[in-house]
Formats: C-alpha cells, sequence, structure tokens
C-alpha cells in the first residue's frame, strides 16, 4: 500500500452494460477504483471481497468503479454475475484507463478523494484492508440519535 496525491486520470469510454463512461462525473466525493481482469486468479480471490465492502458501506457515501482490463467483455459480465458485484466497471479492454491510473498489474486498488488519488493497494486485498483504509480518508458519518 503507497500513498500518492495524483489527479484521477481523465478518461471517457463505456461500461460493461455499455453506457457511456466519463471520469468528470466521479470526481467528487469518496471513491474506490479497483482494477481486474475475469482472467486473474488475485481478482477472482478478491472480489467477493469488495462486492461485500461495497455493500456494507453503500450508506457511507463512497461510491465504488471496477476497471476490467484486457478482457472480453461477455466474460467480464459473467464474472460480475458470478460474484454479484453491486458496482459499475468500465469496459478498458486496451488498458488506457489503466496506464493512466498507472497500473502495473491487476488487482490494484486506488482510494480517491475529490479527483484525488489518495492511496493504492497493489495486489489482492480484503474487505478489512479496504474498508480501514476508506475510513482514514472518508470517516463514516456519525450514528443518527435514535431518538
Amino acid at each position: 500500500m503507497s500513498a500518492t496525491n495524483r489527479p484521477l486520470p481523465d478518461f471517457q469510454g463505456t461500461l460493461l452494460d455499455t453506457s457511456a463512461f466519463d471520469t468528470a462525473e466521479w470526481r467528487t466525493g469518496t471513491l474506490l477504483v479497483n482494477v481486474w481482469g475475469s482472467w486473474c486468479a488475485p481478482c477472482i480471490r478478491e472480489a467477493p471481497h469488495l462486492a461485500q465492502t461495497a455493500n456494507s458501506m453503500a450508506e457511507e457515501n463512497v461510491r465504488f468503479l471496477g476497471v476490467d482490463i484486457k478482457d472480453n467483455r461477455p466474460a467480464a459480465q459473467q464474472f460480475e454475475e458470478r460474484y454479484s458485484i453491486p458496482y459499475p466497471s468500465v469496459f478498458d479492454d486496451a488498458g488506457a484507463f489503466a496506464a493512466g491510473l498507472r497500473v502495473i498489474a491487476p488487482p490494484t486498488t486506488f482510494l480517491v478523494q475529490d479527483g484525488t488519488v489518495r492511496t493504492v493497494i497493489m495486489g489482492e486485498t480484503d474487505s478489512s484492508t479496504i474498508a480501514c483504509v476508506v475510513r482514514q480518508i472518508s470517516p463514516p458519518p456519525p450514528a443518527k440519535d435514535p431518538l
């Protein structure tokens, strides 16, 4: 894991569902970006952790985004379905977005705060690590008063 302070790169493309994607729409708030491939064994092992963490953090204003690299759309869509991934993924078959992020190999996870990459986790990760790092840059909202 390493700290950084660089902007989220500009990128326009499509999501796995073929809808348009532009990083300009993802520059505010807290964002977790996970670069993966359906062919990547560590990505397969961490997918359930990412899905669980995304579901558990849904109320904490943390958005998740996948970046599927060097893959084919049907295999990637099957991967997302198999692991019940609850967030969108960019289809980056040529690896252009991943190159802008400076990905060496998947899986790589980026924690972004207001358009600035704050932390990079290279390699496979798990739910507790992701939650810990996210809460360092974006603490959870205060508990609601039961009254």
